[in-house]
């Protein structure tokens, strides 16, 4: 119910204040339509149709693509760092044990923790867990390329070899998610919005104000400038991922191309663009790599 009422209106508010005052004009009586309402809502989160529609991606552990398609960047660092949540339902975080090595992502629903550490190993609840496995309302699946955490509200998804961590959202919460992932409403402007409800002035601050201990000391991070990217690494960035077009309705290469631009590795970063479009069922009638 709790989660039904954020994203419609309930009868005990403007619903039923619509159909008491149209009860007159309407052949079935009130009572029937209320009941039919009450027994449509699921009893738990779990019985909630699984509809991801929109998602997020964290690529390379550094650059962004909000849900509304906003590029950010963030540090890699220890501190435990919000991605998203559906306030009191479920959360996503992400930190980095060591600066330079994988991510660990934490996903968060009601009493179920599952944490996937940076070796790939899943702990639910304290519990390491193989294969696929249903815990509380989070359905797990561990295999030695990807790991997959699903809630009714929010569901992520770490690929090793890709270096990807994608987030993605319900239908079910259009403009009540929160986090460095932005609002997913359809607004990009807000997308830079910190936990205080305040536009941030820096990235710096942006992803300081996301943190799980806004104490923690947060590394400097600044915006990539196009004018500052060598000729040479840009050109190839750019001939890399014009090979990939059929990709680009279905995965945004923004994050991807940004990562390109500032890795030393720009045929690594442009196969793990094509190897994860090849996981969302895109085929390339040809390939550079």
């Amino acid at each position: 119910m709790q989660v039904v009422n954020m994203t419609m209106q309930s009868p005990p508010s403007l619903t039923r204040k619509i159909l008491l005052s149209s009860e007159g004009f309407s052949p079935i009586p009130v009572i029937k339509i209320l009941k039919t309402y009450y027994d449509w809502i699921p009893r738990n989160l779990s019985a909630l149709p699984l509809t991801f529609n929109r998602s997020a991606l964290v690529v390379g552990d550094t650059e962004i693509l909000t849900f509304d398609g906003v590029l950010l960047r963030m540090p890699r660092s220890s501190c435990k760092v919000l991605l998203a949540s559906v306030p009191d339902v479920v959360s996503v975080y992400m930190s980095h044990p060591q600066p330079s090595g994988a991510p660990e992502v934490t996903l968060q629903a009601g009493s179920t923790k599952a944490i996937i550490k940076p070796n790939m190993e899943v702990d639910v609840n304290g519990r390491q867990v193989h294969g696929r496995q249903t815990v509380g309302d989070v359905v797990i699946e561990v295999n030695p390329h990807y790991v997959t955490l699903v809630s009714p509200m929010l569901g992520v998804q770490l690929m090793k070899e890709e270096r990807v961590v994608m987030v993605n959202a319900s239908t079910w919460v259009f403009n009540h998610t929160r986090g460095l992932l932005g609002l997913y409403d359809n607004e990009r402007a807000n997308d830079r919005m910190m936990s205080n409800g305040r536009n941030a002035s820096s990235l710096h601050d942006l992803v300081n104000s996301w943190q799980e201990n806004p104490s923690c000391s947060t590394p400097q991070i600044t915006p990539i400038d196009p004018t500052h990217v060598p000729v040479k690494e840009s050109v190839l960035c750019d001939f890399l991922f014009f090979q990939m077009k059929p990709c680009m309705p279905v995965v945004s290469p923004k994050p991807f191309i940004q990562s390109c631009l500032i890795q030393s590795r720009p045929f690594e970063v442009a196969h793990s663009y094509q190897s994860f479009c090849r996981t969302q069922g895109v085929m390339f009638p040809l390939s550079i790599f």
